[in-house]
């Protein structure tokens, strides 16, 4: 049984780094990619979706996790497993258009069940980085095959199928937001990951052991529960209604939400709050609202993960 750690944030960010050094630390290709323009601008993105500069009262946030960390996470696990760099690039670029806010936007666009609608400009962002395309090329990668990541079954896949991405999303949100993941857990989980054929004939990763499965379902059951509570639908619709509010008056542009960082967008909505009373309003209780009401249902996507275990289907103990 897996407890909620009562352990400091230092302590649980050393956990976390550890975890890091685990998959690998020596991928020079991987770091070579990083620094690209249009990757080294995830270092300030966030993975909870911009919610690590919201009120205090609302979550309770360990430390601060990057949509870098998580690719570069993603890609260590894909190369773990399949020996490949190109697939450990597909993995490290997939997430390389993600708007500051990560998901916020989608509920901006009003995709809360899919939480996918940004995914649409990942064509146009990818073609327009010069930086981006000479070093595919280099690499003797097609830069349709970053555009059609989630072809790559093993990088990406529907749901309850478990893929990289999925693993690296559960365990970084469990170690910064859900406190339910250490080394040992993470450990755990990494070392009992394994490639299977799927019931559609794909290669899937899934579990040598029921063991490894079940803290893995813990984490992300913990996480579910959390982006399904009332607190976290209120604050991601407040962000959302702040950035439509934005992009209505026109102080940030569509594309500024793939280009900009997340510290840039917020010193801007600083700057105007100083002169629109409504963003004001908005902002400040972003930032300091204690009370939360308890009867905001969203229809919003369901984490349900149901991962292959010796190569058969698994529900769970």
């Amino acid at each position: 049984k897996i407890f909620i750690l009562k352990k400091g944030r230092i302590t649980m960010e050393l956990q976390y780094k550890r975890y890091q050094n685990y998959l690998g630390k020596n991928y020079s290709f991987l770091k070579e990619a990083s620094r690209l323009p249009i990757m080294a601008r995830l270092k300030y993105i966030s993975i909870l979706c911009g919610m690590d500069y919201a009120t205090p009262y609302a979550y309770h946030i360990l430390f601060y996790i990057s949509r870098l960390d998580h690719s570069m996470d993603t890609a260590k696990i894909t190369y773990r497993l399949t020996k490949s760099k190109r697939e450990a690039l597909i993995a490290l670029f997939h997430d390389a258009c993600t708007p500051v806010f990560s998901h916020v936007i989608d509920y901006v666009n009003g995709d809360f069940l899919r939480q996918e609608s940004t995914e649409e400009k990942q064509e146009e962002i990818i073609l327009s980085s010069k930086e981006l395309q000479e070093y595919l090329k280099n690499e003797g990668i097609s830069v349709y095959d970053l555009i059609d990541f989630k072809s790559h079954s093993i990088v990406d896949y529907k749901r309850p199928h478990l893929c990289a991405d999925r693993i690296s999303n559960t365990l970084c949100s469990g170690f910064n937001l859900g406190g339910n993941v250490d080394f040992e857990t993470s450990k755990l989980v990494i070392d009992h990951l394994a490639l299977f054929k799927n019931e559609e004939g794909k290669l899937e990763i899934g579990f040598s052991s029921s063991e490894a499965a079940d803290a893995f379902l813990e984490i992300n059951e913990r996480i579910n529960q959390i982006t399904h509570s009332s607190v976290d639908h209120y604050m991601m619709l407040l962000l959302a209604k702040i950035v439509k509010h934005l992009l209505d008056h026109r102080y940030l542009t569509e594309m500024d939400l793939y280009t900009k960082e997340e510290i840039e967008v917020m010193m801007l909505i600083e700057e105007w709050s100083k002169v629109d009373e409504t963003l004001r309003t908005f902002w400040y209780e972003f930032k300091h609202k204690k009370v939360f009401p308890e009867d905001i249902k969203l229809n919003v996507k369901d984490r349900i993960v149901r991962p292959i275990v010796l190569g058969k289907r698994y529900n769970g103990k």
